[in-house]
């Protein structure tokens, strides 16, 4: 039984990752540091035991792996600290703050012999893993322009954390950084990075809005990640274009709804799409013949199962010494990199090399 102590106790730990932990086998959460009563998290984690001390949880939580659930900018320091008492460890997503604090920490983990992980858990997002699957099949031929989006609509600023003038706040860091790690894990480092980021709301103390541009195969594939607090109806979740087709997916990924709603992610109906959500495949007519009528029709384009359980139990494998990580640090770092390169040339106006 793998034994897994998670740090914070908001959203993060509520919504994605205790309703897998607690129902994965193989895997117990035996301890949680949070400054949130006691009541309240043992209504969740009945036998876990209740710290209000992170150096307390570290040093005397009967644990494997140090879930990291705070915000960013706590990130590389309690990582640290597990890995200096042995601990294997998950950061959410996003890893850290800055290139640096990445390095450090991978350096850190090798010293140590532990394993160290980024909970990109979209890359089990079900519409992703459709994007994949067709791409990889061919069925769109060679990839020429893919565009992501993931909106959070709130134009008004609330005072969370995230919208604090604080590091690792900010939409980027909160959701291009999901996007930012499918396209990278889809096609690999990119050649040059050309962004913007702008905070458009009033009173916006970090970005509300972004447009991060990534070009590849010498600039013949581009690649375009978008978010804004204002978009109150999302156009789409994915937009490719191919040499032989286009694929188009508005509804976003359901598995976010449904843990949301206290679905079990172990459930037959989890991560399954609805077909009224299903995207399109739109085919490129036969050269020669583009008022082909066959090709005029979109095929439907049923949407793969998501399952975020597959990090942890890819994870669990790890410990075990089972599974290679599927997730590891050195993959997350390279989203950072992007990310700062982003900040970087919307702060210039110029496109980058990714270097």
């Amino acid at each position: 039984m793998i034994k897994f102590g998670i740090v914070g106790f908001g959203l993060a730990a509520k919504v994605f990752h205790l309703p897998i932990l607690t129902r994965l086998a193989g895997a117990k959460v035996t301890a949680v540091y949070s400054s949130k009563p006691k009541q309240e998290i043992q209504a969740v984690v009945p036998d876990a035991e209740v710290f209000d001390s992170v150096d307390h949880f570290i040093a005397q939580a009967d644990i494997d792996v140090v879930v990291v659930l705070t915000p960013n900018d706590f990130h590389a320091d309690i990582a640290s600290k597990a890995m200096l008492a042995n601990k294997h460890v998950i950061i959410d997503k996003p890893f850290v703050c800055s290139v640096d604090e990445g390095t450090a920490l991978i350096a850190l983990a090798e010293k140590q012999q532990t394993l160290l992980s980024v909970y990109h858990n979209r890359r089990w997002d079900g519409d992703f893993l459709t994007a994949k699957k067709l791409i990889g099949e061919g069925k769109l031929g060679e990839l020429r322009y893919f565009e992501s989006r993931f909106d959070k609509y709130r134009p008004r600023v609330w005072g969370r954390w995230r919208e604090q003038d604080r590091p690792g706040a900010g939409l980027i860091f909160d959701l291009a950084s999901h996007l930012i790690d499918q396209a990278l894990h889809l096609l690999g480092l990119p050649e040059k990075v050309f962004a913007k980021a702008l905070a458009q709301r009033e009173g916006a103390e970090a970005n509300d809005y972004y447009d991060i541009q990534l070009s590849y195969n010498r600039g013949l594939t581009q690649v375009r990640l978008r978010g804004s607090s204002f978009a109150r109806a999302t156009p789409f979740r994915f937009y490719i274009e191919g040499t032989e087709g286009t694929f188009i997916k508005q509804a976003q990924d359901v598995q976010e709804a449904q843990l949301a709603a206290n679905m079990s992610p172990f459930d037959d109906a989890f991560g399954v799409d609805k077909p009224a959500n299903y995207g399109q495949w739109l085919r490129m007519p036969p050269e020669g013949n583009i008022q082909n009528k066959e090709h005029d029709e979109p095929v439907i384009i049923e949407t793969e199962r998501g399952s975020y359980f597959s990090y942890y139990e890819n994870f669990v494998a790890a410990v075990k010494g089972e599974s290679s990580l599927d997730v590891p640090a050195e993959q997350a770092l390279n989203v950072i990199k992007v990310i700062e390169l982003a900040f970087q040339s919307s702060q210039l106006g110029q496109e980058l090399d990714f270097v």
